[in-house]
């Protein structure tokens, strides 16, 4: 089987001017050490940090790499975690990992195997703004222990060759870290399931306490107690001392009664017009507005502003702290595209003079990122 076969007349239109083949490959490997793989010499941008869920928590390895400043491709993403044997279905999988967004057309879905692994993948063409072709595979050895999750872009025969020597590399050599994606832990644990699109979490029972996190429909969380008015219901969220949901927004599977009355904490926010102005944080400059936008991924999340070449790079979140962008802009409608490895979203916001908004990037599967209005603290200069 071959990667370049399959996707060579997706590429031929790039070939004019190529790069030659590439002629060395080095051995790179994640952090933990479990996981190794072959690259071009040239993808020398590696990254070997944690498989993170979107709380931050650890999951399993992962190891990306591509060319130093190539944001729109060749790369090779691969990373593993644990898995209950019962449960791997890669199909599953492979739909949750979806690049419509990314990609123009959707070539299909075929059986992977090699003499590792096996398991199913799906095949994207025009993709991204170079029309490149990417594979996604999801396979795991043969007693299923853990699964394996595998992306290449290729914009280039030689890519395709590339991908060729990844897949015929790319191995879990070592013990995977994390609590892996076993039942206990996986988005179906929980006693209540989101039953709107989006269901803000905050820091406490009511609209007067900031957003901290976002939920979606279907997503399963843990209720662990209610405000005394029955109207908000305490849920566990990792990393946050305090995450609250209307009670409405949720469909619980046990009695709303049989949950304690759960203390609430004072409602101070760091968005009240009345806090302490948050150190990256300042008012807006005379006839001009404030987009903020932050990374709640635990991987690095790059932000182009569409129709000029800026561009920046925001690194993952540090515990429960995202890292931030800040932006003074002009009135008017602006543009932004947020991508990772993984996918890519769109941000618009449209500015007038003295406002505010911040742009929470807690998925990074979303085609269109939410925008909300921010309070600029008084004490804010």
């Amino acid at each position: 089987f071959s990667f370049a076969e399959q996707g060579r007349e997706d590429v031929q239109q790039n070939e004019s001017g190529a790069q030659p083949g590439y002629r060395e490959y080095m051995r790179i490997e994640d952090d933990s050490g479990a996981l190794t793989m072959e690259v071009p010499v040239e993808w020398s941008e590696v990254d070997g940090s944690p498989w993170t869920d979107d709380a931050g928590n650890v999951i399993g390895a992962q190891l990306t790499a591509r060319p130093p400043g190539a944001d729109n491709g060749p790369f090779v993403y691969f990373a593993a975690a644990v898995v209950d044997p019962a449960q791997f279905d890669p199909d599953a999988l492979l739909d949750e990992t979806d690049f419509s967004d990314l990609c123009q057309t959707y070539e299909g879905r075929d059986d992977y195997s090699d003499p590792a692994y096996t398991g199913r993948y799906d095949q994207y063409s025009e993709c991204g703004p170079e029309n490149g072709v990417l594979f996604v595979v999801v396979a795991a050895p043969e007693d299923a222990s853990f699964l394996t999750l595998t992306i290449v872009m290729a914009l280039t025969e030689a890519d395709l060759i590339a991908a060729d020597r990844i897949f015929n590399t790319f191995e879990v050599v070592g013990e995977l870290p994390g609590t892996g994606l076993s039942e206990g832990n996986t988005p179906t644990a929980g006693n209540a399931t989101v039953n709107a699109d989006e269901a803000n979490v905050r820091g406490g029972p009511g609209t007067e306490f900031g957003v901290v996190a976002i939920l979606r429909r279907g997503d399963r969380v843990q209720a662990v107690g209610r405000s005394a008015d029955n109207r908000w219901i305490r849920i566990e969220l990792a990393g946050l001392p305090q995450a609250w949901v209307a009670a409405r927004l949720l469909d619980l599977d046990v009695a709303l009664n049989s949950l304690v009355v759960a203390a609430a904490p004072a409602a101070t926010t760091a968005s009240a017009r009345g806090g302490a102005c948050p150190p990256y944080l300042h008012k807006p400059k005379p006839g001009m507005g404030i987009l903020v936008i932050e990374n709640h991924l635990g991987e690095p999340l790059h932000i182009d502003r569409v129709g000029t070449t800026e561009k920046w790079d925001l690194p993952p979140k540090q515990g429960d702290e995202p890292s931030r962008l800040v932006l003074d802009l002009p009135p008017g409608t602006h543009e932004f595209i947020d991508n990772t490895a993984r996918g890519q979203g769109h941000i618009s916001v449209t500015i007038r003079p003295g406002s505010a908004f911040v742009s929470p990037i807690w998925y990074n599967d979303r085609s269109e990122e939410l925008v909300y209005p921010l309070e600029i603290p008084a004490s804010c200069r």
